[in-house]
């Protein structure tokens, strides 16, 4: 189930590249990088409603197939809180890459958005490799999997940027540094 959130999420473009990046001031950096946060409210709002339409579509494709039974509606609610911790990370790691750019401040345009590009793009694989990684949580110690999320949790972002009510879950979600999360479950191994 997981995998088909994964597609559907994949589909979605990037955020966009915040100018806070090339702020000078830091107070005027984090209220462009608050702007910018909120600006992507409509297009993550957009990003949930596709990825929840696209799940059903794929569930009921595969269900009409015989490749899978009618999931459960505890599982389709576990499908949708993956794909809002999705989301919800996504977004967050927008962030992360608008404060690294600050290091690259005498950059401007395209090249600015090159660096950009890579910051999310290398984020966005830590992401797709843990979703890759879930895949086989039943080879995971539950302890070790727990003590490995705890490690990679990012409070200071959770508590920076909350998640819009949108993507709330039962229990946050949590922002993670997936690359910490990877290394610590692989490590497991």
């Amino acid at each position: 189930m997981r995998a088909i959130y994964v597609i559907a999420l994949l589909i979605f473009s990037h955020l966009a590249l915040s100018t806070a990046a090339i702020a000078d001031d830091e107070d005027d950096f984090n209220k462009a990088i608050d702007r910018q946060y909120e600006s992507n409210r409509d297009q993550l709002r957009s990003m949930m409603m596709n990825a929840e339409r696209v799940l059903d579509e794929e569930v009921k494709k595969k269900v009409a197939k015989g490749v899978i039974a009618q999931p459960t509606p505890e599982k389709r609610s576990q499908a949708l809180e993956f794909a809002k911790t999705f989301n919800y990370n996504k977004a967050i790691n927008q962030m992360r890459c608008a404060y690294e750019m600050r290091k690259y401040r005498p950059l401007e345009g395209t090249e600015l958005e090159k660096e950009f590009q890579s910051c999310t793009n290398r984020l966005q694989g830590e992401m797709i490799k843990y979703s890759k990684l879930s895949d086989y949580a039943s080879s995971f110690d539950p302890k070790k999997m727990m003590a490995c999320e705890i490690k990679a949790r990012d409070f200071e972002m959770e508590r920076r940027f909350p998640p819009f009510e949108f993507l709330k879950t039962r229990d946050g979600p949590p922002a993670f540094n997936f690359k910490v999360l990877n290394d610590c479950l692989i490590s497991s191994l």
